[in-house]
């Protein structure tokens, strides 16, 4: 029997007095008949240690930072992780008792490898231990939903989490009433008060189809206060310990709950975070996605929050791995389900306000729907998966910044190679970098790939050749997203970029290859700019001469010439 350990996510907790990563393992368990069981763990890795480097003395002949050095070139250094600055400033020579930033610190080109994140440290450990093996976690996903009082004390009252096709639902029992055929002195429908009854009763009427063709089942739970439905709640989310839970729109939800908690003067570490979380390292923290973004779903919060269950908002997951495709009409939960599983939301017929006074016990059989397709969905696509796998050895945080993947990408790389990747400082600028011509920010023009290629010719050793090395990717003016996916271009299918032709200007080297992408549109184009063949127009100037000659000067009627022409 073999067990193997997969890094599932993690989170990097510092106190006053200790750091600690708790990282969610999915053990895998291969038994005497290659029959594999996956189990959930945590493991609290306390103030881990780590590597940096600086370039030895002898070694500095440069002032400005380069990409990456030999490890044999560098002294190595190993500290508890949140002891890095000091230990860094201390070998720096940097002698102050002012604490510098780690950033402003690896602005000394001789630093290397001291910036990239703990915990990327560590999936990388975790990932190296399982490279060769041939076994893909399976991750659990669930959902959650919640509804909020409109009626003025701004209290959930409707809570729904979908797991394994369970869909727990947790009412406000102060919400619960029903209507009757009598009107009071407004004329409005008068209230009465609702039971479980009841509520099972309208969802069977409601959602029955959906919840048989979706092979669903509800379990309903009345309480008597906000706090208990948030207990409750996060009863069966730790229960369940799903790997991911998916919010759709979570800059909603999530900080609702933990506002919602602090209102009812509970630490909402406490309830977040799991029994099995050592205690000093409870803490729960959103990070709000600040950045300026073109479309709203192209943001990526993220919740801090150790523990087995990693909260993820499904409608940007969503948006983000489709992005290459274009953006959708809507993304709304009720138009994306729709289209994906056919299956929209339920149509409340009316504001959140009249629902959620006259009609919550329909208003409980919406809820329940929109939290279930949010998990429909993900059995359907697998975006959580997708998730995982693409963003490599960087963290699920991380997943919408490319430079900072790029950067720990680049480091396993080179400390595969026996290298040393560089670090990035506060100030990367050079005294010539107002010299290098920039167009359309950082996106590359093809230009400026030429002559930049490897000099590995021993014939011709002043040569560049077309091989590079330690490029992630080119991403060439106006190309991303639909050049690049209606053409079919990638490394993988990308033989050569043509950056020169002899005797031609750039601008019409592009105008040409441009052009040849659709070569029967633009062949006129092509023919008469770049190979001087004659124009229609021209043909028939010409044809017609030859007729004149041809018939001793008789002339020809144009419309004739053009279908002989035509014939021909």
């Amino acid at each position: 029997m073999e067990t193997y350990k997969f890094w599932t996510h993690s989170t990097c907790v510092r106190n006053e007095s200790n750091e600690g990563v708790v990282v969610k393992e999915k053990i895998a368990t291969v038994d005497d008949n290659n029959n594999v069981t996956f189990h959930d763990s945590l493991n609290t890795i306390i103030n881990p240690r780590r590597k940096f480097y600086l370039h030895k003395p002898k070694y500095r002949n440069y002032e400005y930072k380069i990409e990456y050095v030999p490890l044999s070139e560098c002294d190595e250094y190993v500290c508890v992780n949140r002891d890095l600055e000091f230990t860094l400033k201390e070998k720096l020579h940097k002698f102050t008792n002012k604490y510098i930033p780690l950033r402003t610190l690896c602005d000394s080109p001789y630093v290397y490898g001291a910036d990239v994140n703990i915990e990327v440290l560590i999936k990388i450990g975790y990932m190296n231990k399982v490279k060769n093996v041939p076994i893909l976690p399976k991750y659990t996903f669930s959902s959650l939903d919640l509804e909020v009082s409109v009626l003025g004390d701004d209290q959930i009252n409707l809570a729904s989490y979908c797991f394994d096709r369970i869909v727990d639902v947790w009412i406000l029992d102060t919400f619960l009433y029903k209507t009757t055929d009598e009107k009071d002195e407004h004329g409005n429908p008068k209230r009465v008060k609702a039971t479980l009854d009841d509520v099972i009763e309208v969802a069977n009427k409601e959602i029955g189809d959906y919840l048989e063709r979706f092979n669903l089942s509800v379990k309903y739970h009345v309480v008597n206060t906000e706090m208990e439905l948030i207990l409750g709640l996060f009863k069966r989310i730790h229960e369940t310990k799903a790997d991911f839970c998916g919010v759709w729109n979570m800059p909603y939800d999530i900080p609702k709950l933990i506002e919602r908690i602090e209102k009812n003067k509970a630490d909402p570490s406490e309830i977040f975070c799991h029994p099995d979380v050592p205690k000093e390292f409870r803490k729960v923290k959103y990070v709000h996605d600040k950045s300026h973004v073109d479309h709203f779903t192209d943001s990526w919060d993220w919740c801090n929050c150790p523990g087995y269950t990693q909260f993820v908002d499904s409608m940007r997951l969503y948006s983000r791995l489709r992005k290459v495709k274009g953006r959708e009409p809507s993304y709304t939960l009720n138009a994306i389900s729709l289209k994906e599983i056919k299956h929209g939301k339920l149509d409340l017929g009316g504001t959140h306000y009249q629902n959620q006074l006259y009609n919550f016990l329909y208003y409980t059989a919406y809820n329940i729907v929109d939290s279930a397709n949010v998990w429909l969905m993900e059995e359907q696509n697998g975006d959580v998966s997708s998730m995982c796998m693409l963003v490599g050895n960087s963290l699920l945080k991380d997943f919408s910044k490319q430079t900072v993947m790029l950067k720990n990408d680049f480091y396993e790389y080179c400390l595969n190679r026996g290298m040393i990747a560089g670090t990035v400082g506060e100030h990367m600028g050079t005294p010539y970098d107002d010299m290098i011509g920039k167009a359309g920010g950082t996106v590359l023009s093809p230009y400026l790939a030429k002559d930049m290629g490897l000099q590995c010719i021993e014939e011709r050793p002043n040569l560049h050749t077309l091989v590079n090395i330690f490029i992630k990717d080119i991403d060439a003016s106006s190309m991303y997203p639909y050049t690049m996916t209606g053409f079919n271009i990638s490394k993988e299918t990308t033989k050569a970029t043509m950056v020169e032709l002899d005797g031609m200007k750039n601008s019409a080297i592009e105008e040409l290859f441009t052009a040849m992408i659709a070569p029967n549109e633009n062949a006129l184009l092509i023919g008469k700019k770049f190979f001087n063949l004659p124009t229609p127009s021209e043909l028939i100037e010409g044809l017609h001469y030859e007729m004149n000659v041809k018939h001793n000067g008789e002339q020809w009627k144009t419309q004739s010439i053009i279908e002989e022409f035509n014939n021909a």
